[in-house]
């Protein structure tokens, strides 16, 4: 592991997936600020500003509110000066500009100080489209509907609404268009949407800006998570000759790709494509992550092989995604050879795309080749890279070499943070030396790295897996003062100690806390008071438990189920037993190999070795489910269990014992699974040939 101290330190990780968000639509204006977005009736719009010093940029002409000359011929400076502070200009001068702008378009600008003159909304929209048409200011016309607005008493009606927005695109204001949108789209919730489509056609002055304001208007469907009246829109854009913005189109796409609709993603895909939208590396890189996720990962290398048909290369974002899924999928030699291509196209793997495939080896078992890949892309260790070595040595109990790895770290330039050292400390926590972990903590806090609620967490599960739930609370208490919340991870944890010392009066004390501060159990909360009172004991309570829980709408799951099988197989009554098993089954839980285990288990020790017999070959028919460590240890401790009682194993019992050896990485899976079926016989002094069940799936 001194390999470390010859590299290099390289820096932080950074987010490749930022990459995939949409792009901004458009620059906002610099006259009005967001801040003046606001559609309430505040005293702030009796003045206007304009940008004072700091950089100077060249920018259109901004009109001054002089009275002697032409309205296009009296102006600011040429050079408009741009900045964070500002001079603003009295509503006196605004009118008195606007009166100026109309007049020389042969509007009688009397009415302007006129009292019981009303604007209603065609007025309002022929004005403002007057006032932007003679002066390209669509501040000037923003300040009119604000004023008018106050000046009726009530908010403006949706043509006029509508003919602002499209006057703020054309006026480069994109922000002002974004908020009446929301607010239009907010307001509509629930309701039809059509009028608003018309209202924005029938007020448009211009076809691109009327492509921009509805591609806005999809955006802001999208953000309200109404796909299906942005998908109406989209169509009604299309009818119009129009397409949403690239950003706009990544955004559609992420949010079908949420909803499982692959078909529509691709079709939404290809008319982008069609209408020019540079997407293509974008979106196949959504793609090819969305089939990652779901664990599809032939459909997402298929997706990555394709991408040259596209014609675009595949670039460090789409081979960091394929190969994070191969590493945890447990696909090494696979991802190992893609990291060889991409170097050969002249792609430089970044810390992200490094970590993932260091964490696939480091997670196997398989440090020397991890510590190999580094030296091959010459590349040093940051913390993410240092935590992935360290939380495999403390999964292999190696905690000194842990400890000395995190304290080595500070020497090759990735000085350890919060997480290395709560690794450290989790490490020792899972090897119950809670001397150590304090020791561990203790040297965190000299060095001013202030815990995060997760090693809190570790601490008090620490605690209560020794019993002392009492130190444990109090942990509770410095965690409280140091500004912390705990939150339910903390909380279950708790629980849990108090359940397992047959403590359910307290137990159910921390319960209503938690309730009290807005936090509400879980479905891993009440398996913990299940748990607790099957370990006391009191069936009936773990019941009642049970009818709360399907009230709250959860579901059992097969911890639930297994607990209770356990407690009613403990007390004798393996008809219930039984009935549990056969529930669970009818529910949708397949049975694991724990729980078919424990009523295995029961008709062996009652000696009704028929029902065992029938029950097993149910089993075997049913299949096994293999998939975590703790599995697989109770299910060589079931072949044993089998052999003793002259159950022979057969391909399926074989099968799914090289499934689970292959999900905990496990080298030579089919190989290891025969010798321990062959042990678990012989030591009864059963002797079969392997072909009895390696041959079917061999």
């Amino acid at each position: 592991m001194r390999v470390f101290r010859k590299l290099c330190p390289i820096s932080r990780r950074n987010d490749v997936f930022n990459i995939l968000l949409s792009r901004r639509l458009a620059l906002p204006c610099t006259f009005i600020s967001d801040t003046d977005s606001s559609t309430s009736d505040d005293s702030s719009y009796d003045s206007v500003s304009v940008s004072q010093p700091s950089v100077t940029i060249a920018r259109r002409c901004a009109c001054s509110f002089g009275t002697t000359t032409g309205a296009r011929d009296v102006c600011l400076p040429n050079r408009r000066k741009y900045s964070f502070s500002r001079c603003w200009y009295s509503k006196e001068e605004m009118l008195s500009r606007v009166s100026l702008v109309l007049s020389e378009r042969g509007w009688d600008c009397g009415y302007l100080n006129g009292p019981k003159i009303q604007l209603d909304a065609s007025h309002v929209s022929l004005i403002m489209n007057a006032l932007f048409d003679g002066t390209s200011d669509a501040a000037l016309a923003f300040f009119f509907f604000r004023w008018s607005q106050r000046r009726n008493g009530s908010n403006h009606e949706t043509h006029a609404v509508c003919t602002m927005i499209h006057i703020s695109v054309l006026g480069n204001m994109n922000h002002i268009a974004m908020k009446f949108l929301r607010d239009l789209v907010r307001c509509r919730r629930g309701g039809s949407h059509d009028s608003l489509f018309h209202v924005l056609k029938e007020t448009s002055k211009d076809r691109k800006a009327t492509e921009t304001v509805y591609s806005m208007l999809l955006s802001c469907y999208l953000d309200q998570d109404m796909l299906d009246v942005a998908l109406k829109l989209l169509d009604a854009m299309k009818v119009l000759g129009m397409y949403p913005a690239a950003g706009v189109c990544i955004a559609l796409i992420k949010r079908l790709l949420k909803s499982k609709n692959l078909e529509l993603t691709f079709s939404v895909f290809a008319e982008a494509l069609y209408h020019g939208r540079d997407l293509i590396n974008q979106t196949l890189s959504l793609l090819i992550h969305h089939c990652c996720v779901r664990g599809n990962l032939a459909d997402a290398f298929k997706l990555f092989s394709e991408m040259y048909k596209y014609g675009c290369q595949p670039d460090v974002v789409s081979y960091t995604i394929i190969i994070d899924s191969l590493c945890k999928s447990g696909y090494l030699k696979e991802a190992t050879s893609l990291l060889h291509k991409l170097g050969q196209e002249g792609i430089s793997p970044d810390s992200l795309l490094t970590s993932s495939i260091v964490d696939g080896y480091c997670k196997a078992g398989r440090l020397t080749e991890a510590v190999s890949v580094l030296k091959v892309l010459d590349c040093a260790p940051d913390e993410f890279i240092y935590n992935s070595f360290v939380h495999r040595l403390c999964d292999e109990g190696n905690m000194l070499e842990a400890t000395e790895l995190v304290n080595e770290m500070s020497e090759s330039g990735a000085f350890p943070d919060c997480c290395n050292w709560t690794t450290v400390i989790y490490g020792y926590s899972r090897a119950n030396q809670v001397g150590q972990a304090l020791k561990i903590f203790g040297g965190m806090l000299k060095r001013g790295i202030k815990p995060a609620l997760l090693t809190y967490t570790v601490l008090i599960d620490c605690y209560c897996k020794l019993g002392d739930v009492r130190e444990a609370e109090s942990l509770i208490n410095v965690m409280e003062k140091s500004g912390l919340r705990p939150d339910l991870v903390a909380y279950n944890v708790l629980i849990y100690g108090h359940s397992m010392k047959g403590e359910m009066q307290k137990a159910f004390k921390v319960l209503n806390v938690m309730k009290a501060g807005g936090i509400y159990p879980n479905l891993v909360t009440y398996n913990i008071l299940i748990h607790g009172f099957v370990k006391k004991g009191s069936l009936m309570e773990a019941r009642e438990v049970l009818t709360e829980l399907s009230g709250r709408g959860y579901s059992p799951d097969r911890f639930t189920y297994t607990i209770l099988m356990n407690g009613f197989f403990e007390a004798g009554n393996f008809q219930e037993t039984f009935h549990i098993w056969s529930h669970m089954s009818k529910s949708g839980n397949r049975p694991d190999v724990i729980s078919c285990s424990v009523l295995l288990s029961g008709f062996c020790k009652a000696q009704r070795m028929q029902e065992a017999h029938a029950f097993f070959r149910k089993m075997l028919e049913d299949g096994l489910s293999l998939t975590w460590h703790c599995d697989l240890l109770e299910a060589f401790r079931l072949l044993n269990m089998m052999a003793e009682n002259n159950i022979i194993p057969n391909y399926i019992t074989y099968s799914a014992l090289v499934h689970g050896l292959k999900k905990n990485n496990v080298h030579d899976s089919k190989e290891v699974a025969a010798i321990r079926i062959q042990q678990a016989l012989a030591k009864n002094n059963i002797f079969v040939d392997n072909s009895t069940y390696v041959a079917p799936c061999a």
